[in-house]
């Protein structure tokens, strides 16, 4: 899975241009998105599981709009780090794809960074960061600052830019409110996906894994 090859030989985060093309063959959007949860064949074929969590949710005629889900499914209870704040809110409003989308920024954090965004904090406090509206981002030279006494990890991760592209893309997945946030037609065809016409073999991609 993505998972054990960021914690086995990309802790600091995988190559943009590995991420690019996991991203591409995620945005089907499904319910738990998360790195455990994306198999990498090193024919640069991506494959998705969890999918014990996925529902199908059908167009309402009448209004011409997305029915919405309003209840929450305690097997996830797990997930918590990878789920969209409406989801945690247990509101009137309910949930729907957009949330997904917020997963996906999420995921595409813990395939940069090496770790998903809020893992540093106990599950009350990550609730509160992320019922304020606390956005997640990439870490980079552009996000982090130079200090002296930075952890090595930190270091690499300062010294590092991600491109424009992708920190546009994650910051329209994680934006607090769902409606403002990108709808997975818009992330297909933004040029980063775009540009990754046919799959790599990710043994090019990640030589750290050879």
């Amino acid at each position: 899975s993505v998972l054990n090859v960021v914690h086995n030989h990309y802790p600091c985060g995988l190559p943009e241009k590995a991420i690019a093309q996991v991203l591409k063959n995620v945005l089907l959007a499904v319910q738990s998105i998360r790195c455990s949860h994306i198999l990498l064949h090193s024919t640069g074929a991506v494959k998705l599981t969890g999918f014990r969590h996925c529902v199908f949710l059908q167009r309402n005629e009448l209004t011409g709009t997305d029915n919405v889900l309003h209840n929450f499914d305690a097997e996830i209870s797990d997930e918590l780090l990878w789920l969209a704040p409406e989801i945690l809110r247990q509101d009137l409003y309910g949930y729907g794809l957009s949330s997904d989308v917020y997963s996906i920024g999420i995921t595409i954090c813990e395939m940069a960074n090496g770790f998903p965004p809020f893992s540093d904090m106990d599950r009350l406090q990550m609730l509160f960061e992320k019922s304020k509206g606390t956005t997640p981002r990439l870490l980079d030279c552009t996000t982090l600052p130079d200090k002296e006494d930075m952890q090595r990890d930190q270091q690499y991760r300062q010294r590092r830019r991600f491109s424009e592209s992708l920190h546009v893309i994650t910051d329209n997945c994680l934006k607090p409110l769902p409606e403002n946030r990108w709808s997975v037609s818009k992330l297909l065809a933004h040029p980063f996906v775009k540009s990754i016409r046919k799959n790599r073999s990710f043994s090019s991609l990640l030589p750290n894994i050879m």
